[in-house]
């Protein structure tokens, strides 16, 4: 099985109005010239022969890391899983960058046991001391730091500037297919996300699973989206930090105030190209309890001077509880998704929410994704879904969200008239149509607790097309 850690950064020299940062120019990210521009104790900028990928800016460039990072021991003495090292890359799109290095192990189930053994590898920095990989963040950073800014300017200057996150293991298994599928071919992925502590350090931790059968670009497209994900959440919880410390300060930049915007957007997605994305981030901020109560009132102060619409934006997109659920220890419970995709890349979901392996699986709505009632492999118990199913779905969802506190009163009963008109003998598409958009234009300004409905309507809108 393949495995990859990541240790992400993030630059805050784009934020800082400061010519003193002495930042180089070149590369010119997230668009560089592969071939002559190069990256100080990197290397030169390579171009990925797989390509970019839709959403993710800066997926199409790597330099290696080879000379950066090296490894104070074999990883393959100093492990029983039988690791062997593929590559080191440096990946960036000028603000959100991180190193990656792959590896190749024996297969095993154990996935706490083998992240452990990646995390303990024992790496060198730079010319810096022995640590190991999942302590190494720091180092990195100053690194990347020290080699994107003139020689001139000593540590004490680029202290700050380049903010590491928490690492990241991914554990890949099975075997993707390179050739065609048929039209009936079955491609299912799993993804399932934990977060790991050791030494009081917190490690994501995600699982790939796919069939034989999955095409080699649709496993590529989660394992990037998965990694990229991580950063970028780690990446806005950092420059949050770095405002309420006072070291950038938002309403003085418009470049960090359109970042957080375009970001923030990006982040509240529930799903981005039928991919999850929305309560997995959740999981993870509850799990890592990014921000308390001090954190909150400070980031409160901190973005008192920009308008308020860009605060809730902030707010929702960090995944900051309210001040009544702060205090709640909630449990980091694994998300996993099945995706059935067929030729043409449409993306089938066979329920809305249905067991696998003992975790409860919701469904993901996307571009391009409808609904059909076939069944995955052996492993589906759930019945299968039609029109009339969905309805009641939204109708219980709705009902959930009434008694949690939630004004839903009206789209309750607009939900009731959906139930009823998708078991009329004749359905009246473009009623229901109108329905679904009146709930739909209601429940979304409860921001993250709508997106269960949210999804349930796409799927119901995607199933009368």
């Amino acid at each position: 099985m393949y495995l990859m850690a990541q240790i992400p950064f993030v630059d805050l020299r784009s934020f800082i109005q400061d010519p003193s940062t002495r930042r180089l120019m070149k590369p010119q990210w997230p668009m560089p010239i592969a071939g002559h521009e190069f990256v100080r104790r990197f290397g030169v900028v390579r171009k990925d022969p797989r390509g970019s990928l839709l959403g993710w800016a800066g997926e199409e460039h790597y330099c290696s890391a080879d000379k950066a990072i090296t490894f104070g021991e074999s990883p393959k003495r100093s492990t029983a899983f039988r690791i062997h090292p593929l590559y080191k890359r440096l990946i960036t799109d000028g603000v959100v960058g991180r190193i990656e290095l792959g590896f190749r192990a024996r297969d095993t189930t154990d996935y706490l046991a083998v992240a452990d053994a990646i995390g303990q590898i024992k790496v060198n920095v730079g010319k810096g001391t022995v640590r190991k990989l999942h302590q190494a963040g720091p180092a990195i950073a100053l690194l990347y730091a020290r080699s994107t800014t003139a020689l001139s300017l000593g540590d004490g200057h680029r202290a700050g500037l380049v903010l590491p996150g928490a690492p990241l293991t991914l554990i890949e298994r099975g075997t993707p297919s390179r050739g065609g599928q048929g039209v009936d071919a079955i491609q299912r992925l799993a993804i399932e996300h934990q977060w790991h502590w050791r030494e009081g350090t917190g490690t994501a931790l995600w699982v790939l699973e796919q069939d034989a059968g999955t095409a080699v670009w649709l496993v590529r497209d989660a394992r990037v989206h998965a990694m990229r994900l991580h950063c970028e959440y780690e990446a806005f919880a950092a420059i949050l930090r770095a405002c309420i410390s006072g070291r950038i300060l938002p309403h003085e930049s418009p470049d960090l105030t359109d970042y957080l915007h375009s970001r923030g957007k990006r982040l509240l997605r529930s799903d981005f190209r039928s991919m999850p994305q929305g309560d997995i981030l959740e999981n993870v901020a509850t799990a890592r309890r990014s921000f308390t109560e001090g954190d909150i009132a400070s980031m409160e102060q901190a973005f008192s001077k920009v308008n308020s619409s860009l605060r809730r934006l902030i707010r929702d997109a960090a995944y900051i509880p309210t001040p009544a659920t702060t205090g709640q220890i909630v449990e980091d419970r694994p998300a996993k998704y099945i995706i059935r995709v067929e030729t043409g890349g449409v993306v089938h979901v066979t329920d809305q929410n249905w067991k696998f392996e003992n975790s409860t699986v919701s469904g993901v709505f996307g571009n391009n994704a409808h609904v059909e009632g076939s069944q995955i492999g052996d492993q589906y118990n759930g019945p299968p879904v039609d029109l009339s199913g969905l309805a009641n779905a939204l109708l219980e969802q709705l009902a959930v969200l009434r008694q949690d506190g939630l004004a839903v009163d009206d789209s309750l009963e607009l939900a009731q008239v959906v139930s009823e008109e998708t078991s009329k003998p004749q359905v009246n598409k473009g009623r229901i149509k109108t329905l679904i958009s009146s709930i739909a234009s209601s429940v979304k300004e409860l921001g993250q607790a709508s997106v269960p409905v949210m999804q349930t309507i796409e799927g119901i809108h995607k199933m009368l097309q």
